[in-house]
């Protein structure tokens, strides 16, 4: 019988398992049948940057801004990275937004204390010394005015016009719908949202006010807040944001909706048989613009634990980085038409890319657990698994980034786990061979699997280590019962 890879028929009692996807995401089609499971884009190195962590990337006019540890750097289109000045603290989020009649200003917000990159002045980089600037998080620009929020206030202020040296101390507005504590201000197309502790309101160009030029729209209050302050991601006309009662949350347009699974709310606050994570406040969130596979990534730091929510799919799974738990990625952009990550702790930005089967050369590792099986009225007997999945991939020409033939293997295997208590204790099968290189007519098939008791979960676990792309398409299992 054919079961699903993925999805979300999962069941909560205490002897049936959850799904899980580690560093790989699933591909429904129109129905909701899921046909494909793909291993996630590997990291190769592409730019060494400072000496990191990195903590900020913005892409402008064909130039990337990155912020490494304590510095600013601007990668050009020829791939030169030059320092452009310090700007204080170490490891804490970077904002950055551009400005200006042609974008030629750059406004860095670190650790509260801004700074302005504008290569036409004489001076092109400097802090911001105005008495009147004072900054919470983010950095927002709408119609050549810099906005953030006064820190620990419900109030946003703003920079003169294409000035981002100087504010204004009368350029300053209340979120007052529902008087609360501003998180961030974050710019969706041609108007701005208040993102609050707890509400978030949308406000929009107010043309007949020279002093504070924007205001709010009656009625497009969203009624959730911001759990994380850093979670805040944009894409577009889109946000994504650990609420207030961590759950997820997307914006898109004007309109807002919840988009986490029971899977991701369990995990961040427990199900009351296992407890939640101990910090989820602390989460950090960013955007990978992906040509096909758009993410919003959601890393909880103190927990050790990354998911990953697909925009496609609408579906989450989950990534971690090999001896580290959590993901090693923090920030992303498009830059050069690639897609580069940040490194959480070393100056590296990584080459996100499905060409890569590691991260950094070491393992990525694969792995899926596919929904329960059980018959509820009566024991059943496993006799087989087969695995529908591409064979003979292996590459033994492959070339590591120091110009070496890497020993890639010639007959990669894919370890088989069970359960048969739903996920409780694990049993290890004798791993699969799928197929030297070339090898297309292999079965991955695994036999005798024994007796499950009614209403028990039997339970399956597939991982692959080695450096080869992995898909996979269908599973069939044979019981007789």
């Amino acid at each position: 019988m054919e079961y699903p890879l993925g999805g979300y028929n999962q069941d909560y009692e205490s002897r049936i398992s959850r799904t899980a996807a580690v560093n790989c995401h699933l591909e429904p089609n129109a129905t909701g049948n899921f046909f494909r499971v793909r291993r996630s884009a590997g990291l190769a190195s592409e730019y060494d940057v400072g000496l990191g962590p990195i903590r900020g990337m913005f892409e402008i006019q064909g130039e990337l801004f990155v912020v490494s540890r304590n510095k600013l750097y601007k990668i050009d289109a020829s791939d030169v990275v030059t320092e452009l000045g310090d700007v204080g603290g170490s490891t804490s989020r970077v904002y950055m937004a551009a400005n200006g009649a042609d974008d030629n200003q750059i406004f860095i917000n670190s650790d509260g204390n801004g700074y302005i990159y504008d290569a036409s002045l004489g001076t092109p980089f400097g802090q911001i010394t105005d008495p009147d600037f004072s900054a919470g998080l983010g950095a927002a620009s709408l119609n050549q005015i810099f906005w953030v929020p006064r820190p620990n206030s419900n109030t946003l202020q703003g920079s003169d016009t294409a000035d981002g040296l100087n504010w204004d101390s009368l350029r300053r507005v209340s979120a007052e719908q529902d008087p609360d504590y501003l998180v961030q201000a974050i710019r969706l197309t041609s108007a701005l949202w208040l993102m609050g502790k707890k509400g978030c309101e949308y406000w929009q160009t107010d043309p007949t006010d020279a002093t504070n030029p924007i205001r709010p729209v009656a009625g497009a209050t969203i009624e959730r807040g911001v759990g994380g302050d850093n979670s805040i991601a944009t894409w577009q006309n889109n946000a994504f944001w650990l609420a207030d009662d961590f759950t997820v949350w997307q914006i898109s347009g004007s309109a807002a909706e919840k988009i986490s699974d029971l899977n991701i709310e369990y995990a961040i606050r427990g199900d009351g048989k296992t407890p939640g994570y101990a910090s989820p406040e602390k989460a950090i969130g960013f955007f990978i613009d992906h040509p096909v596979h758009k993410q919003y990534v959601l890393t909880f730091p103190g927990d050790e634990a990354t998911w990953v929510y697909d925009v496609l799919t609408k579906l989450w799974h989950t990534r971690e980085s090999n001896g580290i738990g959590r993901w090693r990625g923090v920030e992303s952009a498009l830059f050069k038409n690639k897609v580069l990550v940040g490194d959480y702790n070393l100056g590296k930005l990584w080459l996100f890319t499905e060409e890569e089967f590691t991260e950094n050369g070491e393992t990525l590792k694969f792995q899926i657990v596919p929904p329960a099986i059980r018959n509820k009225n009566n024991d059943m007997t496993v006799e087989s698994v087969e695995l529908f999945m591409e064979v003979g991939v292996g590459d033994v020409l492959g070339i590591d980034d120091f110009g070496i033939q890497k020993a890639l293997p010639i007959a990669p295997l894919i370890q088989v786990e069970y359960s048969k208590d739903g996920g409780v204790t694990w049993r290890n099968k004798p791993d699969l061979s799928l197929g030297t290189v070339g090898q297309r007519d292999i079965r991955v098939k695994s036999r005798l699997f024994g007796r499950v008791r009614k209403e028990y979960a039997f339970m399956l676990r597939f991982t692959v280590t080695d450096e080869v792309p992995v898909e996979m398409y269908e599973l069939h299992v044979e019981t007789d019962g």
